[in-house]
């Protein structure tokens, strides 16, 4: 789906992980990195996706809602920065959930 955005995955996990505070460093030593309220918040909220959808596990689809629910969150603010689409993007999810 972000392919279909045009964007390059790598960028957009680098863009992401840097925003949410976690540098290139941490993720050679494959150290966890610390939660953080953005972090928590979208986990939550990737919950509340599934759960509304009538799915009983949680999987990348409703990760990725979680962290666009909120438009002040690092990795919203991230793609958005990268020209994705975030209402788009969470209509084409959705679609592909409801199947």
């Amino acid at each position: 789906m972000m392919t279909n955005a045009g964007l390059n995955l790598d960028k957009v996990r680098q863009a992401v992980l840097s925003k949410l505070g976690v540098n290139a460093e941490s993720q050679k030593l494959h150290v966890d990195p610390i939660p953080t309220p953005a972090m928590n918040t979208a986990f939550l909220q990737a919950f509340e996706e599934a759960k509304s959808l009538g799915q009983r596990s949680v999987g990348t689809e409703h990760m990725l809602l979680g962290l666009i629910h909120d438009r002040d969150c690092p990795a919203a603010k991230a793609l958005s920065r990268m020209g994705v689409d975030l209402d788009k993007l969470r209509n084409e999810l959705l679609s592909l959930l409801r199947g």
